[in-house]
């Protein structure tokens, strides 16, 4: 072994490899400088690779380029992009997010290569590669080759399409990328299969040139029944004059509407009514915050939204379950990834996606429940939802007021605002349908006694030495002076309550409500706003005291709401709402209070509905369901002193005995009695 060797072998097994050199510097001293002068270091390939790949990896073309072989560089050159120019064109177009090279090096001291005469070698190249398009991974060769540089000789990469990307052999190739959209959209169904969105039909209302005998007359007297000025009648129609058999659209309308047998029978000579296909609301109404509706893409949708199905006459889920499950709905795209030469003929496909359609929805709801409530609420504002307490099925939810979903994807009409405004969705202000919590939760803490009696004397009242000021608890039945928890639920005793909840203390209550699903994410397959016990905490002990009885800063979701009360009747246990058939029923919280005092909770409530004294008792109910419930009116007032503050009226109430049905009903502008008449009429529409 001559010292030449040696030192190339040390240079070459890797490690510090400034290290290795400074070492043999001071151990040889001189005579190491003039051999190592004399004899030169060959250039190893794996570091030009390693730069090469490098440059690969964080976009630094300009950096690949300096790279290449003098042909290499020669046979781009001309070309109408540059080789930076092409390679962030190409990325940027396939929407590259992630991309990794790599090799595995070669012991060239193992397999007794002399690097001083190689002038060739290859090296596969592992590729992957995140796209918009979805992954690819593939294998490319790259070849370096030793030229004489200004330095001596070093080793360059003999560039090949494939490298660029896979399945390109010249640099003037590209990847064209086709997308097909799915055919059907996923249709939405009720609990025995009645069509709630579908794909059917629609009837457009509209003009045929070659059947008109007087235009204007024709437009007036249609503007007369569809309520459209003649003037945007005659504009709607005038592009269609010269394709007088052609179908000129004025007004779509969904199946069923009023104006299409107004139209038919006046008869007029140039207007036909025709059908469509398209999306079909066939409840209307009766389900529009449910199932919601599409609307057409607008320039805004499609700039936000990437999916590549979107076009500019695409529909979206706009509203209800048609926006929540928009992505389920859709399906997905197909595409085929295919690589183009420079004249556009395909060289081969690479990639090939099938469309799916979208997915079908099957729902739990009750179509004849779902009438029932629908028809209980009137035109009142406010929201409605039937639950069954023990398998969490919701069976019905109803806002108010609602629209037609129909009209809105068809754009018959415009509507307001707050018709679209889904309340099963929002939070309000609960009232005392909150007190059954506070009780609950006295009851487990052991701070409450149901048999205690309090001596409360008066309309108001505030602890005695509080720092309240004027603040007071103001209750209703002020000629009660004796009261435990029966009398304090049937007579909804806002004092009572209040003390209730000071002896829970603000972290007992911040607790327990957090177990109750307050402020975290309640699962349910509608998307529900988070009820909320306080905006910052109840370190207030006035806020604390209001909260006890569900005024203050509390704010719950009807459904929530009516999941908790489940709790009552199912021996402790929260049961999970479900939305939809193929979901198991299921416990969002088990035995989260003992079967005791969920007893002793439901009792006083069935007093609040069969005590001649309680808020909910009727002497003539117009049912015979034997029910336990909670009567509430939320005060939304900006003071104590403010007299012209709305109401928010709340009755929740189950059936004790069968235990099928509970029902929460929430109206806007009402007290609790209207609510409590409101409620006893959907029970007796049951019977």
């Amino acid at each position: 072994m001559n010292l030449g060797s040696y030192v190339f072998r040390l240079y070459n097994r890797g490690g510090d490899r400034e290290m290795i050199r400074k070492s043999l510097y001071i151990g040889l001293g001189a005579g190491f400088v003039l051999l190592a002068g004399c004899s030169g270091e060959d250039p190893n390939p794996e570091e030009t690779l390693e730069d090469y790949l490098s440059s690969w990896e964080s976009g630094d073309y300009a950096g690949m380029e300096n790279l290449l072989t003098e042909a290499s560089a020669s046979a781009i050159t001309g070309e109408e992009l540059s080789f930076s120019d092409k390679y962030e064109e190409l990325y940027e177009e396939l929407g590259v997010t992630e991309l990794d090279v790599s090799f595995t090096g070669r012991d060239f001291e193992e397999e007794e290569v002399d690097l001083g005469e190689l002038e060739e070698i290859t090296y596969p190249v592992q590729v992957g590669m995140e796209t918009v398009i979805g992954s690819f991974d593939y294998d490319t060769d790259v070849t370096l080759l030793k030229e004489e540089g200004e330095d001596g000789e070093e080793w360059r990469i003999d560039w090949k399409a494939g490298h660029l990307f896979m399945g390109m052999q010249a640099f003037s190739d590209s990847v064209e990328v086709t997308t097909e959209a799915p055919d059907t959209r996923g249709q939405i169904f009720a609990g025995n299969g009645e069509s709630l969105a579908v794909n059917g039909t629609y009837m457009s209302i509209g003009f045929v040139f070659q059947d008109i005998e007087d235009l204007d007359a024709e437009a007036e007297e249609l503007s007369d029944i569809i309520g459209l000025d003649e003037e945007r009648i005659l504009e709607l129609v005038a592009g269609y004059e010269e394709n007088p058999e052609w179908h000129a659209p004025v007004m779509n309308v969904p199946n069923g509407h009023a104006f299409i047998d107004e139209v038919l029978e006046a008869q007029i000579p140039g207007v036909l009514v025709r059908e469509y296909t398209g999306r079909e609301y066939g409840y209307g109404s009766l389900t529009a915050h449910l199932t919601g509706h599409l609307a057409i893409a607008t320039a805004d949708f499609l700039e936000k939204n990437d999916w590549p199905g979107y076009h500019g006459n695409s529909y979206y889920g706009r509203r209800g379950l048609e926006n929540a499950y928009e992505e389920t709905l859709r399906g997905k795209v197909g595409s085929q990834v295919n690589i183009v030469d420079g004249e556009g003929n395909q060289r081969e496909v690479l990639q090939r996606t099938e469309a799916e359609n979208g997915e079908d929805l099957f729902l739990t709801i009750d179509m004849e429940l779902q009438e029932k409530l629908h028809d209980a609420m009137g035109d009142e504002m406010g929201a409605g939802v039937v639950m069954d307490p023990v398998s969490g099925e919701v069976l019905a939810m109803v806002s108010k007021p609602d629209y037609n979903p129909g009209e809105l994807y068809l754009r018959t009409t415009s509507i307001e605002e707050e018709q679209t405004l889904n309340r099963y969705n929002f939070r309000f202000s609960p009232g005392s349908v909150f007190k059954p919590l506070t009780a609950a939760i006295g009851l487990e803490e052991g701070t409450l006694d149901p048999e205690e009696q309090f001596t409360i004397t008066g309309e108001q009242w505030q602890p005695e030495g509080s720092d309240w000021g004027n603040h007071q608890i103001t209750r209703v039945n002020d000629d009660v002076d004796i009261v435990d928890l029966e009398a304090g639920m049937k007579y909804s005793d806002n004092i009572y309550f209040a003390m209730q909840a000071l002896e829970i203390g603000e972290e007992k209550m911040e607790a327990w409500t957090e177990r109750f699903g307050f402020g975290g994410n309640y699962p349910f397959e509608y998307p529900i706003y988070v009820s909320n016990l306080s905006n910052e905490g109840l370190g207030n002990s006035a806020l604390l005291a209001d909260t006890g009885y569900g005024q203050g800063e509390v704010q719950m979701n009807p459904v929530h709401l009516a999941s908790l009360y489940t709790m009552f009747v199912n021996e402790g246990s929260i049961v999970q709402p479900v939305l939809f058939q193929d979901e198991d029923p299921a416990y969002f919280s088990e035995s989260v209070i003992s079967e005791e005092t969920a007893s002793t909770v439901l009792d006083s409530m069935v007093a609040v509905v069969e005590d001649p004294n309680g808020t909910a008792y009727r002497s003539n109910p117009g049912h015979s369901r034997s029910l336990a419930g909670k009567t509430g009116t939320a005060e939304i007032k900006d003071s104590q002193d403010d007299v012209d503050g709305d109401r928010i009226g709340w009755y929740a109430s189950v059936d004790v005995e069968e235990r099928d049905l509970l029902l929460v009903m929430m109206v806007e502008g009402a007290g609790s009695g209207e609510v409590v008449d409101k409620v006893n009429e959907f029970w007796a529409s049951l019977e």
